[in-house]
């Protein structure tokens, strides 16, 4: 799941400034045509016409290279314009000329969080802290930066900072319960949820994760419940209808998990996603022509199980074993090392009479690890070619282990009596 949870910027400039204006932390202009370019900047950016901002600007340093607020200004059109480089190198500019420009600080700190420069943004967001050190805003930025980061106690830390400070920083109670959830804390993080819920009831994002705590927690009614409530504020959110799909699924609700998938489908959620757990609805309701129909849409999707060993699977069970091999084979190549695809394979094999390939992958299965079944699989594949020898061999090994195993040791005398019948065949071939 992706949850959009922001850097706190402010980029945005809805005011003018005139002439000679020398307040603490303003603008200093010396003349008008000064002032006409400045706003002009204003003007273009609140337009969104940044590379406008950018040549008023350039024109207004040109003239005057000691104004702060207009290094900045086009520090944030180049960062509007994803030119990150260039937009530090304003801000920078900025921040030299007024060693305590906050915002140059952290609109600098977001163009190097873009380019994964953690450790240059969390210097800036340091110093932002060490301004106002009782500003919950940026103790917030700096969790986010430590999120990406991979340092989650510190980004944990800080989001815990953020809300002692400002206890309706409803994106630091977000923030907070996504890294909860992420750190397997499911009763804090749903405690941060319904937090930031009844702080913004209109969220959906804040819906649909503490939907999604429910579903890690087997708790599908409840999952159903939050995302109908985010689909609710959100109806276009395909994320929504896709994760509810899957709590439908969970819940054996299989038309109401499709119905889902499908306007999922219409609002551009990820088509290769979706197309695979329709599959694996369809193979869960055991209908699996249709899996396979719609697992074949989905072969560039990496997030679940080898597309192939799905596809082998579900061939398998259809009993188009040809197909299955062939499936399984491409999953080998793929995982070489799983010896669960070879299993199924030499299972293919000995369906289709093929013992001699069922017995190599078997052998090579148990060469990994012991399994009793696996044994008397081959040992059924080496009666099948009249190799009781072998077949005997693998049979006595069977009852060690089934003897072990209360699950198969019930078995036990029917492979005695298995034994006993291909000693008999061993005896009447000798004669």
């Amino acid at each position: 799941m992706k949850l959009r949870y922001l850097f706190l910027l402010f980029l945005s400039v809805s005011f003018l400034f005139a002439l000679d204006t020398n307040a603490k932390g303003s603008i200093t202009l010396n003349t008008k045509e000064e002032v006409d370019l400045f706003n002009q900047g204003v003007s273009f950016y609140n337009a969104n016409n940044f590379n406008a901002v950018i040549k008023a600007m350039d024109a207004l340093i040109q003239k005057n290279d000691k104004i702060a607020e207009a290094y900045n200004l086009r520090g944030n059109s180049q960062y509007m314009l994803g030119n990150y480089d260039l937009a530090i190198k304003d801000f920078s500019e900025a921040i030299k000329i007024d060693i305590q420009f906050l915002d140059a600080y952290r609109s600098r700190a977001e163009s190097y969080r873009l380019q994964k420069q953690y450790d240059l943004a969390v210097k800036d967001l340091d110093k932002l802290i060490e301004f106002e050190p009782n500003n919950s805003n940026f103790y917030y930025n700096r969790g986010i930066l430590y999120v990406e980061n991979n340092a989650r106690q510190e980004a944990l830390a800080d989001f815990t900072k953020s809300i002692t400070l400002d206890s309706k920083n409803f994106s630091a109670y977000i923030a907070r319960g996504e890294l909860l959830y992420r750190l397997k804390e499911f009763t804090q993080a749903q405690a941060d949820l319904d937090t930031a819920i009844s702080l913004n009831p209109e969220s959906s994002d804040a819906y649909k994760l503490r939907a999604t705590i429910a579903l890690e927690q087997h708790n599908y009614l409840e999952a159903i419940n939050y995302y109908s409530k985010g689909i609710k504020l959100a109806p276009k959110d395909g994320e929504l209808y896709f994760y509810r799909g899957l709590a439908y699924m969970e819940d054996g609700k299989f038309n109401d998990a499709l119905n889902d998938f499908n306007v999922a489908m219409k609002n551009q959620h990820d088509k290769d996603e979706i197309n695979y757990h329709i599959a694996l609805v369809h193979y869960r309701n055991n209908e699996y022509d249709n899996a396979i129909k719609y697992l074949d849409k989905a072969k560039n999707y990496k997030g679940g199980m080898n597309i192939n060993e799905l596809r082998g699977n579900m061939n398998y069970l259809a009993k188009n074993y040809e197909e299955a091999i062939k499936d399984y084979s491409k999953a080998q190549l793929q995982l070489p090392n799983r010896m669960e695809i070879l299993k199924n394979r030499a299972n293919c094999f000995y369906n289709i009479k093929k013992y001699e390939n069922a017995i190599e992958d078997y052998s090579v299965v148990l060469q990994n690890m012991q399994d009793a079944t696996i044994l008397h699989n081959r040992a059924n594949s080496y009666r099948a070619l009249e190799r009781y020898e072998n077949a005997i061999e693998d049979c006595k090994q069977f009852i060690q282990l089934a003897k072990t195993n209360e699950e198969l040791e019930i078995f036990i005398p029917d492979v005695e009596k298995e034994i006993e019948f291909m000693k008999h065949k061993l005896s009447e071939n000798k004669k």
